[in-house]
């Protein structure tokens, strides 16, 4: 899985696979510039599989630090949001510990 977005024009570079942290637990870090502008994103699979197409079941959902998003792993599932508050390196952290349910959470490294 990938964290695909606008930071990457939604390729499915190695630089932005998620990594295996923990049992059921994946993680990718990334700068992101604080413009005041938010970041769309996605997780999803080299090939975009309908399936492993994960988003937002609404529209325009935003990410805060150190919440926690399920996701909606189907075609039509929507783009995430977030917005950082300081340039810096941020750590997106994907739980499939319920595969039904998915969860993201972001976190800032300081």
């Amino acid at each position: 899985m990938y964290l695909r977005g606008v930071f990457n024009w939604w390729e499915a570079s190695e630089s932005f696979k998620l990594l295996p942290i923990a049992e059921d637990t994946y993680a990718v870090t990334i700068e992101l510039i604080a413009d005041g502008q938010p970041y769309d994103f996605k997780v999803a699979d080299a090939a975009w599989t309908m399936s492993l197409n994960c988003g937002s079941e609404y529209k325009g959902a935003v990410l805060s630090l150190g919440s926690e998003a399920v996701l909606n792993c189907e075609a039509d599932s929507l783009n995430l949001q977030f917005t950082p508050s300081a340039t810096g390196n941020y750590r997106f952290i994907l739980d499939v510990s319920d595969n039904n349910e998915p969860e993201l959470s972001i976190t800032r490294i300081e």
